[in-house]
């Protein structure tokens, strides 16, 4: 059987209902008044949505940072059943993105100390998922490679990452997508202009 078909076997054989238990778990009740709010305050100006205090830009963005946490909540109680980590699938999602990535800039990617990285690189080649290797100019650099395992393991993630997006965006159509991702686009493209510490204007 395929790893494909050995994640799907999985995913049905755990009897996994993504909308009635895991979500139900991790969603914030008060979160999905905020339309109905904005409605309201729409057709009644002194009804005020919850996010006027601080503006509608402050929930926008703790939003995001919402949406990615529970994402990761989701995934992870998903992937338990292959006895991998968060940090340890996110890392392997990370290196398929770029082979041979530098152990250093792996550690920013994550966000973790040089020790967590170090020891986090560890337990992958332990696990047979990554070889490191010195890199080709400077032998000081270590250089991180998936490896054939690691593909499978990530052929997993992928189907139970598919699993997890048919649920969540069963509502949601493409061309809301696009136009989200279009805001949040112009938004991270802002961010990236003001990462060298310049004045907020």
């Amino acid at each position: 059987m395929s790893p494909d078909a050995d994640a799907k076997a999985d995913i049905i054989n755990a009897g996994i209902d993504l909308q009635e238990t895991t979500l139900a778990r991790t969603r914030t009740p008060e979160k999905k008044l905020a339309p109905a709010a904005a409605t309201a305050a729409k057709e009644n100006p002194t009804v005020k949505p919850r996010w006027h205090i601080l503006g509608w830009e402050f929930e926008f963005c703790s939003l995001v940072d919402e949406i990615a946490r529970l994402q990761k909540v989701v995934a992870g109680q998903q992937m338990k059943r292959y006895r991998i980590t968060q940090v340890q699938w996110v890392a392997l999602v990370y290196l398929s993105r770029s082979d041979g990535m530098r152990q250093v800039d792996l550690q920013v990617e994550l966000g973790i100390t040089r020790g967590g990285c170090t020891h986090l690189v560890n337990r992958l080649q332990k696990a047979g998922w990554i070889d490191c290797r010195p890199d080709g100019q400077d032998g000081r650099v270590n250089r991180l490679f998936i490896t054939a395992s690691a593909k499978r393991v990530l052929g997993k993630i992928q189907i139970v990452s598919e699993h997890i997006h048919r649920v969540i965006f069963q509502n949601t159509s493409e061309a809301e997508g696009i136009v989200a991702m279009e805001t949040m686009y112009q938004v991270r493209d802002r961010l990236l202009g003001l990462n060298g510490g310049g004045i907020l204007e």
